[in-house]
């Protein structure tokens, strides 16, 4: 395996691709400045091993069927990619038999566009990660098989017209809300055990519905800087519990524990690291 990843590695050079003609697992991306997600590494693909299981993340080729050189691999991650070659992407993907896990994500001008995605590979994919899908979310709905889903993206979305997705384990979003209040009432979403939320500048309140909250056992929340609230919302949506809660009262630290089979991991709250922060109070609750 080899790991370029968060490096300064932007291009790989043709004459050192030739030297990784054993190498199953390639891990590649930088962090472009003011982004917090992980731009592709340029390469010519015509030059790599067909040996590759993981190949992630790389700029769209110049020439997408070029990408068939690798199509025996399990794990693929593509930045960059433009909707005149969306067409070719998806249709150049639905032949790799063995691809179960695919991260796409497509130019600031473009929106990811689900409806050109094949049935083959809808049904093989169990992890997926979009950055740019914006509209037409009703289609995930068609990839039955995902156990791993995350969101990323520029602009504010209606997650909550995500389709039921019943095998769906980890969900993850980014940047998907541009309000005060993000509110997560999602259906249909039985064995959910992971939330993420990140990349939120302008969140203060965290809502959950009784369905998601009832299943997770893990809530991760990642740079909200203005989060001052978590909470969850029972069966009457006019009752909310607070789960967490940031105030100007004397800290009573994090020494209370939610529930034992829930854990909120917190990283850069406020702009505070956790540890140190003088305002975090962490509320039982009943389910």
């Amino acid at each position: 395996m080899l790991d370029l990843r968060y490096t300064n590695v932007k291009e790989i050079p043709e004459n050192y691709l030739g030297k990784l003609g054993k190498l199953q697992h390639l891990l590649l991306g930088y962090i472009k400045e003011g982004e917090n997600q992980l731009a592709g590494t340029k390469l010519n693909v015509r030059k790599l091993t067909t040996n590759l299981k993981t190949l992630r993340a790389i700029e769209q080729p110049e020439v997408i069927d070029d990408i068939r050189r690798v199509s025996n691999v399990v794990d693929l991650s593509v930045t960059g990619l433009t909707m005149e070659r969306q067409q070719t992407f998806w249709a150049t993907l639905d032949e790799f038999e063995k691809l179960s896990s695919l991260g796409v994500a497509v130019t600031h001008r473009s929106d990811i566009r689900l409806q050109d995605c094949g049935v083959k590979l809808k049904k093989n994919l169990k992890r997926l990660r979009m950055e740019g899908l914006h509209s037409g979310l009703e289609k995930l709905g068609e990839f039955e098989n995902l156990i791993d889903l995350t969101l990323a993206s520029h602009k504010p979305i209606d997650i909550n017209s995500i389709p039921r997705l019943p095998n769906l384990l980890c969900l993850r979003l980014y940047g998907v809300c541009e309000e005060t209040i993000l509110e997560i009432g999602l259906q249909g979403f039985d064995r959910l055990m992971k939330l993420v939320i990140g990349d939120m500048g302008k969140v203060e309140r965290v809502q959950i519905g009784c369905a998601v909250i009832g299943t997770v056992a893990t809530l991760k929340l990642s740079n909200l800087q203005l989060l001052k609230e978590v909470v969850y919302l029972k069966q009457d949506s006019n009752k909310k519990h607070s789960l967490l809660r940031w105030g100007n009262s004397k800290a009573e630290g994090c020494s209370r524990k939610v529930k034992l089979d829930q854990t909120i991991f917190l990283r850069r709250l406020n702009g505070v690291p956790v540890d140190n922060s003088p305002c975090l109070t962490i509320y039982n609750y009943d389910m």
